[in-house]
């Protein structure tokens, strides 16, 4: 039964002439073109702006390097708040300590490495990770700084986190607007 269908829908196809002419419907509605077209011509007009603009990056990795850069932000954010800590000097260098094992701090090492991952192959790999180990390296100084029994000074302190700030601002620099930090911030 299903060949002797498929031999009539095969000759439908071939030749309308064949079948009477209200049998023979189109494919695709007009309603359903226009709502195609219209659709399309939408999605050609915002796609330019979501897709990836860096070589070697898919619109799916710019998302998650999005979320994680958000993460880098906000840890920015949270060592802006270690200056004045520092600037009281010894009593101030525990709390920084405790203040770098807490979020939003805490979540810096995670969040640039999870960036780098998403950009392994891709020309910005080797800058950014190189940013990277200069966060790691800055972190380690301003924790080591702020350890009891150190002869670190208010001063150096400060100027580390700013450091630290500033390298973090950088690594989130480089991306598409989209995902770069606003101004400011």
């Amino acid at each position: 039964m299903s060949a002797v269908l498929f031999a009539a829908s095969l000759l439908a196809w071939t030749n309308p002439a064949v079948l009477p002419r209200e049998e023979i419907r189109p494919a695709v509605s007009r309603r359903f073109a226009v709502a195609s077209a219209a659709s399309a011509a939408f999605a050609a007009a915002v796609m330019p702006g979501h897709a990836a603009t860096l070589p070697g990056i898919t619109p799916s990795k710019m998302l998650t390097i999005g979320q994680y850069l958000n993460d880098v932000r906000d840890a920015r954010a949270g060592v802006l708040t270690l200056p004045p800590l520092l600037e009281t000097g010894t009593p101030g260098f525990e709390k920084v300590r405790v203040e770098l094992r807490k979020p939003p701090a805490n979540g810096i090492r995670k969040a640039a490495s999870k960036v780098l991952t998403q950009l392994e192959g891709t020309e910005l790999y080797s800058a950014k990770s190189a940013l990277y180990e200069g966060i790691k390296a800055s972190l380690s100084a301003l924790d080591d700084g702020c350890r009891v029994g150190t002869v670190a000074t208010p001063a150096e302190m400060v100027a580390e986190a700013e450091k630290l700030a500033a390298l973090l601002d950088t690594f989130g620099n480089g991306f598409p607007a989209k995902y770069a930090a606003p101004d400011g911030q």
